[in-house]
């Protein structure tokens, strides 16, 4: 049940995000776009190759990684995920890149719901 209710609010969260932000300007909007900003967020941890301050690249990449990191947290603590002792917020980015690049016949699909699927594969409960 509460792995239910943590999904549900989960869902209702990503649905508010990503209706409070310029649809062009959104990069949760879909996935494609969701792959895109984690891309560049990585790249500019990586390769200290980052979008210009206050470019529509550089607010998508903020964007992205909060909409990942609250999906993650908001999970974990209704126990519909539990990630290792120690996981962060860059593991749960690079988890979720990799999913979506994995994945490319899902890229049209909200990107909600794969940032969800890709914590939900990775970080899966063991039953007690």
């Amino acid at each position: 049940m509460k792995t239910l209710i943590a999904l549900v609010i989960a869902g209702m969260l990503a649905s508010v995000v990503a209706q409070a932000i310029e649809p062009s300007q959104n990069p949760t909007a879909n996935a494609t776009a969701t792959l895109r900003a984690l891309t560049l967020a990585l790249r500019c941890v990586d390769d200290r190759d980052c979008p210009s301050h206050g470019s529509d690249d550089d607010q998508s990449v903020f964007i992205v990684l909060g909409y990942v990191a609250g999906l993650a947290e908001g999970l974990a603590a209704g126990e519909a995920i539990c990630p290792p002792e120690g996981a962060n917020r860059e593991q749960h980015t690079r988890l979720v890149l990799r999913y979506l690049q994995e994945h490319p016949e899902e890229l049209h699909k909200h990107s909600g719901v794969l940032i969800v699927k890709a914590l939900a594969t990775a970080y899966s409960c063991k039953k007690k």
